[in-house]
């Protein structure tokens, strides 16, 4: 453990002093990128570079988290034609499907799977091809990963911007420590956001619709940024694109309609229990004195922030960006590979607040360390004190300089 967050300190450091290099093409200086014909093959090498760089780690151990045994459980259990969301891995109905590590080393097995179909379907079909290998799914989602980058090229290609700004994503320590290293599902709904914001771009809202579902049933947040599919075309195209979204979304839970009662309990089970790296969410506990009421304000304030997003004039891409920063400063469980999400975001809106926050984040590990010693899962307010408090200070001067440019540029 103490390896990964050193580890992770020196390649974000590196990550700070290349952001600093290309700083003109961050802030917007497409010039500065030099000959687009350079600058692209200078992109496909850091490519290359980054690829090599998670194949490296694929054949390693998981280090901060054993949600992949999950994953392997959940494609255990689809494989036998079993549905996933109808018995808790614990579950005596269950026990003929045990091998050493299964189910005995998944995390909470009193509680059902809360992954969504496609998430479910990936982890099936790892499991096909590999059975129980941490190796062979994190071989898949490095490859999920390589669609990344290629698509975050894409992006970059489509809004004009350097080719070379891959490198924001490429050589960021959290898709490869995360990712290839840990094996977390993140990585395969990326590739799905990155879709809907190139569709996006060209106005395909239909087809951006489909891209948002498609990320939401790898993982449910990116359902979110559903309602703000009318910025990519206004009037019925982007009221049918949401729908779209939202139907598709809910067909693909279909063969899967026999147990929703049992899925509804344990997404509520995590939904209104569960907190880990929470910043605002542990000031609001402290303040309410009660787990349930600090969950209740963070979703009352979630709902605040989307509603000033959805007033706000901003387009695709910025909707997008704001509202996955929403799910972070007021999720109620922030791990670092929350931020996965985030990060090949910031490859096409810049925030110095959040890569501050990307490389802090790291010291949230030592509570995975101290579990791992004594048992004790705590959050410990030093380390959440640590990563916030510049993150919000940060992005308060961050807004504060956006405001008064704007106010200078229309005096």
């Amino acid at each position: 453990m103490a390896a990964f967050i050193v580890i992770h300190v020196l390649c974000f450091a590196l990550l700070a002093f290349l952001a600093l290099k290309y700083r003109r093409a961050i802030l917007g200086d497409n010039a500065a990128g030099g000959n687009a014909a350079a600058g692209t093959r200078l992109a496909w090498a850091i490519v290359a570079f980054g690829l090599l760089f998670r194949l490296s780690l694929v054949p390693h151990s998981v280090v901060c988290s054993d949600d992949i045994y999950r994953y392997f459980w959940d494609g255990k259990v689809l494989d036998h034609g079993i549905n996933p969301y109808a018995w808790a891995p614990a579950d005596p109905q269950l026990a003929p499907l045990a091998s050493t590590d299964l189910p005995a080393r998944v995390n909470h097995p009193t509680i059902g799977s809360i992954y969504p179909p496609f998430a479910q379907a990936f982890f099936w079909l790892s499991f096909r091809l590999f059975g129980e290998s941490a190796s062979g799914l994190k071989l898949l989602l490095t490859g999920a990963d390589l669609l990344t980058m290629v698509l975050l090229m894409a992006l970059l290609r489509a809004l004009k911007k350097p080719a070379v700004l891959v490198i924001l994503y490429a050589w960021s320590p959290l898709p490869v420590l995360y990712g290839s290293l840990d094996g977390h599902v993140d990585l395969a709904g990326i590739p799905f956001l990155l879709l809907a914001l190139l569709w996006g771009e060209r106005k395909r809202p239909f087809a951006a619709a489909l891209g948002v579902a498609c990320a939401a049933l790898i993982k449910l947040h990116p359902l979110v940024i559903a309602p703000f599919l009318w910025r990519v075309r206004r009037g019925w195209q982007g009221a049918v694109a949401i729908l779209l979204a939202a139907g598709l979304f809910a067909a693909a839970y279909l063969p899967f309609r026999d147990a929703a009662r049992s899925a509804m309990s344990w997404l509520s089970i995590y939904g209104s229990r569960w907190e880990f790296n929470g910043g605002l969410f542990y000031v609001a506990y402290l303040v309410l004195g009660s787990n349930q009421s600090a969950h209740t304000a963070m979703n009352i304030m979630l709902g605040l922030w989307l509603a000033l997003i959805m007033i706000r004039k901003a387009g695709w891409i910025e909707s997008v960006f704001l509202v996955f920063l929403g799910l972070v400063i007021f999720g109620p469980v922030v791990h670092p590979w929350y931020l996965l999400w985030l990060s090949a975001l910031l490859v096409v809106r810049w925030s110095r607040a959040v890569f501050f926050f990307m490389g802090l984040s790291v010291v949230s590990n030592v509570v995975v360390w101290r579990y791992i010693a004594t048992g004790a899962w705590v959050d410990d307010p030093l380390l959440l004190a640590v990563q916030y408090i510049p993150f919000f200070a940060v992005l308060a001067l961050d807004a504060w300089t956006a405001r008064r440019a704007s106010l200078t540029r229309f005096s």
